[in-house]
């Protein structure tokens, strides 16, 4: 679909994308986004997946990149 290749009907219309399609859009979507970005983004967001509380002290003045 992505390349012109568009599915019409006889009427003309186009028919609804394949989940596959829609499931690769979301996947190179998601692959061009940097690591780092998501991390970082994370970080603003005070969300952790550490169990030792180590990221429980992060202060207001740290600064995240702004």
């Amino acid at each position: 679909m992505v390349g012109g290749g568009a599915r019409m009907t006889a009427s003309g219309n186009f028919y609804h994308a394949r989940l596959s399609d829609i499931c690769e859009w979301v996947k190179r979507s998601w692959d061009r986004i940097p690591d780092e970005m998501v991390i970082e983004s994370f970080k603003t967001c005070r969300i952790s997946t550490s169990l030792d509380g180590f990221d429980d002290e992060i202060t207001d003045n740290e600064d995240y990149g702004d």
